[in-house]
C-alpha cells in the first residue's frame, strides 16, 4: 500500500512517473480516481492489482494534459472499461486530434475549468494552470477529509499559481525538468 494511507484515509499510489509515462491513483481504498494514464492499460491494470484495486473502482480519469506520457494507455484503458475523462476543452481537442487517442470515445469526456472546485468519490479536486507546451495543460489539487495532495507534473517554473497550490498541500507530486539551452534551441513556443 501507499504512504499515506498509514497517515490518513486518502490512499495514493504512483505507478510511474517521468518521460517513459506517468500514471497514479488517487482516492480511498474502496474507490478513486486515476491522474493521466501514460502506460500502457495492462500496466495500469497490474498497478491497481497490486495494490488490491482494479478498474471497476475507477470512478474517473483526470488528463493533465495531451503529451503520450501522459495519455498513452487512455484509448485500450476506456475501450473495456468505460471512465469518465476530465480534462480542459483544449486538451480535450488533443485527444480527439491525436494518434494514440483519436479512437477514444468523446462521450466519455468531461470538459473542466482552471480554479472551479468539483467533486468525484467525495473528494473535492481543483485544477489550476501550469506552464508547459501541451493542451490545457493543468495541475490537480485534491481535498479528501482536510487531507490534500497538488499533482504538478512537467512544469519548468513555479508561477504564483502553482506555488500557492502547493502551500495549499499536505503532500505533493511535482514532476519537472527544466533545460534553458533545450528551450532555447529547440521548437518550442516563447512562453516556455
Amino acid at each position: 500500500m501507499d504512504l499515506f494511507s498509514c497517515l490518513s484515509p486518502f490512499v495514493f499510489c504512483s505507478f510511474a512517473s517521468g518521460s517513459s509515462g506517468n500514471c497514479y491513483y488517487v482516492g480511498r481504498q474502496d474507490e478513486g480516481i486515476l491522474v493521466d494514464v501514460g502506460i500502457s492499460a495492462q500496466q495500469i491494470v497490474a498497478g491497481l492489482r497490486k495494490n488490491d484495486l482494479s478498474m471497476d473502482r475507477i470512478k474517473a480519469i483526470l488528463i493533465t494534459h495531451d503529451h503520450i506520457d501522459h495519455i498513452l494507455g487512455l484509448e485500450a484503458l476506456t475501450k473495456g472499461n468505460p471512465t469518465t475523462i476530465y480534462a480542459h476543452q483544449d486538451c480535450l481537442q488533443g485527444l480527439v486530434e491525436g494518434k494514440s487517442t483519436k479512437n477514444v470515445d468523446a462521450s466519455l469526456f468531461h470538459e473542466i475549468e482552471p480554479m472551479q472546485p468539483f467533486e468525484i468519490c467525495g473528494i473535492t479536486i481543483e485544477a489550476f494552470p501550469v506552464m508547459h507546451g501541451g493542451r490545457g495543460a493543468m495541475g490537480y489539487h485534491f481535498n479528501f477529509e482536510g487531507h490534500t495532495l497538488t499533482i504538478a507534473t512537467d512544469i519548468g517554473m513555479l508561477d504564483k499559481v502553482v506555488k500557492e497550490q502547493i502551500r495549499r498541500a499536505d503532500n505533493m507530486v511535482i514532476e519537472a525538468n527544466y533545460d534553458v539551452e533545450m528551450l532555447e534551441k529547440g521548437s518550442y513556443p516563447y512562453i516556455l
